[in-house]
This record gives structure tokens, sequence and C-alpha cells, in this order.
């Protein structure tokens, strides 16, 4: 993961693979991901859904120029989950 804190920009050019761990794991350490496919029906900061390479190309050049700061994003923290587990079995 210490390269991966290093990162600005995390790509993920699949057309099909909308929810990989890599890009959960790549929100936490601090960049940005570029993707094609939208994982959730939520939004989740930092996630950018582009439609076409050009696209691609163009969001990262602007988050690579960009000098807002980076910070981690937990996308989906335990306790989150926990919560819902709960209300899902009525404790």
């Amino acid at each position: 993961m210490q390269l991966m804190q290093r990162a600005k920009v995390f790509l993920h050019p699949s057309a099909y693979e909308g929810f990989g761990a890599v890009c959960i794991e790549a929100l936490y350490a601090g960049a940005s991901v570029v993707s094609f496919v939208k994982p959730m029906k939520a939004s989740i900061p930092n996630w950018y859904i582009v439609g076409s390479k050009d696209a691609m190309i163009s969001i990262t050049s602007d988050l690579l120029e960009s000098t807002l700061p980076v910070y981690p994003i937990n996308a989906y923290p335990v306790e989150e989950n926990v919560r819902k587990m709960m209300k899902l079995f009525g404790l």
C-alpha cells in the first residue's frame, strides 16, 4: 500500500469490472479513481466515472494538474455496515 499512498490518480480501465477492491484501496490511500463503470448506486467522493477514452485522459490530466489536497476516503466504514446488518436482521 505504500506505493499506492504516493499515487495521485488510479486508472481503472476495465469496461466490465465495476467494483474492484483495488479501487477502494486506492481511495483509502488518498488517490482519485477514474473508471468507466459506476460501482454502486451511491456516488463515492473522488471516484470519477467517464464514458470514453478521451474523457478518461481529460479528467486524469485535470486531476494531475490540480493543486487541491488529496485525502483518504473510507467509502464503506465498518460501523456503517454493522448498522445496516443489524437493521436487516431486526436487531
